[in-house]
């Protein structure tokens, strides 16, 4: 993920970014904005954007959603609840062979990055 404060100083430097599809650049006070696409990733609230080789991946409420490099879903996958913690525990979590998953009422998925569940409801 983008870290925070991340400055970035000349267009040249914008472009060759991997987030560059996301950035907003402010340079001599004037904003260069170009909006290359737009998507709803998740119908309530999107948390956490990563950027793969071939795209997105979106930790949204309801869904984690796949976007390619033009904002095209790929997939969805959505658990028996919402993807978020009341006790502020790790919910979300990618690793090399995919991302591992808990819901609202602790059921616990693991997922590859093609969507597909590899595991569910561990817990």
């Amino acid at each position: 993920m983008m870290k925070d404060n991340e400055k970035i100083d000349s267009v040249q430097q914008m472009n060759q970014h991997p987030y560059k599809d996301l950035i907003i650049e402010v340079l001599n006070e004037t904003i260069y904005l170009t909006l290359k696409w737009k998507i709803q990733a998740d119908q309530a609230t999107c948390f956490q954007i990563f950027k793969l080789h071939d795209g997105y991946i979106v930790h949204g409420e309801l869904l984690i959603t796949k976007l390619d490099r033009d904002g095209n879903k790929k997939w969805e996958f959505g658990g028996a609840d919402i993807f978020v913690s009341i006790d502020n525990a790790e919910v979300f979590k990618m690793d090399n062979d995919g991302i591992l998953l808990s819901d609202f009422s602790g059921n616990i998925y693991k997922i590859d990055f093609d969507g597909d569940l590899l595991s569910g409801f561990l817990s």
